[in-house]
């Protein structure tokens, strides 16, 4: 096993760890120590490791992800909510997205300002409507 630390990427080509995810098994490990600092990694769905990071993330406990998941969703930054509502979000368990339904109906039917600037309300309508709104 590797010391938790080793877990969270050190750069945004760190491969490596997020090869040492792969192999622990997220699901069945609490990541709840670390789970903030991984999810700073997938803030740009341009870094090489985000993609790849926010499928390893939907594999973990709901109990862990889904505060992060909403506080991503309110947190004002763009560019974190696009990389949450179109990488991570389609590859979560029903339930999860089930559970965190109402917060992508915020943002698509009451989203900030800066929501409708950047375009996250239509990227969150379709979200919703492509993997959420079946689960209701």
């Amino acid at each position: 096993m590797f010391p938790i630390e080793e877990l969270i990427p050190k750069d945004k080509f760190d491969m490596e760890a997020i090869n040492k995810l792969k192999m622990i098994a997220p699901g069945n490990f609490s990541l709840q120590p670390i789970i903030e600092k991984l999810f700073e990694w997938i803030q740009d769905c341009n870094w090489p490791i985000a993609q790849e990071l926010c499928t390893i993330l939907a594999l973990l406990r709901p109990e862990d992800i889904i505060p992060q998941i909403r506080m991503v969703l309110n947190s004002g930054d763009d560019g974190w909510q696009f990389s949450c509502i179109y990488f991570l979000i389609p590859n979560l368990p029903d339930e999860v997205k089930k559970e965190i339904g109402p917060d992508i109906l915020r943002v698509f039917m009451s989203p900030t300002k800066n929501e409708e600037l950047c375009e996250i309300d239509l990227a969150a309508r379709e979200i919703y409507k492509k993997y959420i709104k079946k689960l209701s």
